[in-house]
């Protein structure tokens, strides 16, 4: 049965987007999920292409590809699996600077396959649960990466 994930997070940072960018271009450093480990095409471009990884084993999970970057106001990452054909979904950062503070926007929109022991009978009503379950686990987790990504930025700012 496949699902959908939809999530759409957001934070406010007492920082200039300048000083938020870079950590959106290195997600390893406060985000909890797969590791993405650079696989090929140009380097913080569009086109870079990475293996998101386990943590432990180490197994590729999918890949992610920079499709958007627009410094320091936007990127997007595709998901897909083996090939670019078989797309996962896409994630998103949009950074809003206003008075020196950013506004850090977070979307999500995949498509996954439910585990065979959470398919249920692949009713309606199954799914839902399924996907407002995934939502919500998914949705908490993004937003406690996004308090880390602001403690990690407002500890580097400068006294002033």
């Amino acid at each position: 049965m496949l699902l959908n994930l939809v999530t759409h997070n957001e934070i406010l940072i007492d920082a200039p987007a300048m000083s938020v960018w870079p950590h959106i271009m290195e997600l390893n450093t406060w985000k909890k999920g797969p590791e993405l480990v650079r696989a090929r095409g140009p380097i913080n471009a569009r086109g870079e292409v990475f293996a998101a990884t386990d943590r432990i084993s180490k197994a590729v999970l999918y890949f992610a590809q920079n499709v958007e970057l627009v410094p320091p106001e936007h990127r997007t990452i595709k998901l897909f699996r083996d090939d670019e054909a078989n797309l996962l979904g896409f994630a998103s950062w949009q950074l809003r600077e206003s008075d020196g503070l950013t506004t850090v926007v977070y979307d999500v929109y995949v498509q996954f396959a439910a585990p065979v022991d959470d398919a249920g009978e692949g009713t309606a009503v199954a799914r839902e649960q399924l996907e407002n379950g995934r939502q919500f686990e998914e949705r908490k987790r993004f937003q406690e990466e996004l308090e880390q990504l602001k403690s990690l930025v407002e500890r580097a700012k400068p006294a002033a």
